[in-house]
């Protein structure tokens, strides 16, 4: 009798391995499914992180195209800066085009069904051969905004305004609201106009 019960209890039931083999499988499918939870949160924490980037180029990339921004009507018939709620064209001297003055349009452009936000830079004398240089700043753009802050005539208090026209000089400050389709709500850019008066 003493040798059934020692036979007995030296291995596993077929029920106690299938209640092993059971739990096994929910430990797995758990695991399974914590992986694919963490692996979700990366790529949601990569993909913020990415829109973040290149929210930064663009302003960047504004505050060195607005910074450019010369202050004196270098030519008698065109305004150094004019802007409007989606789109502003002003006068700059960087010469990483090659040395002259530039007339810099910044705006929106539809491209391929989609709005995009466009930066064309052309010599204002075109020389030979040298055409306009247009550059993409940002595809698939739901909304683009802008304002402009500063007096508008001399003697004239500073303010926010729409609409930047007629002006012989450019604003102080310029804010723009970007939407760039992702569902985020993004802060304003304010970028300062350095060739501004005052």
């Amino acid at each position: 009798m003493s040798r059934r019960r020692h036979s007995a209890s030296g291995g596993f039931t077929l029920v106690e391995l299938l209640v092993a083999l059971a739990l096994a499988g929910i430990v797995m499918v758990l695991l399974t499914d914590e992986l694919r939870l963490a692996s979700l949160g990366f790529e949601r924490i990569s993909h913020r992180s990415e829109r973040l980037a290149i929210r930064r180029d663009l302003e960047d990339l504004l505050r060195e195209e607005l910074g450019s921004a010369v202050a004196a009507p270098l030519i008698a018939s065109e305004s150094p800066f004019t802007g409007g709620p989606s789109s502003m064209k002003f006068l700059s001297l960087a010469d990483d085009s090659g040395p002259g003055i530039y007339r810099v349009d910044i705006g929106l452009q539809a491209q391929n069904g989609e709005q995009s936000l466009i930066l064309t830079r052309r010599l204002v004398e075109p020389a030979a051969g040298r055409g306009p240089v247009r550059t993409t700043l940002a595809a698939h753009v739901r909304g683009f905004k802008a304002f402009y802050f500063g007096a508008p005539a001399p003697n004239a208090e500073p303010r926010w305004l729409d609409r930047w026209a007629d002006v012989r000089y450019p604003p102080s400050l310029v804010r723009i609201f970007f939407d760039d389709g992702s569902g985020a709500t993004n802060p304003p850019m304010t970028i300062r106009v350095w060739g501004a008066q005052g």
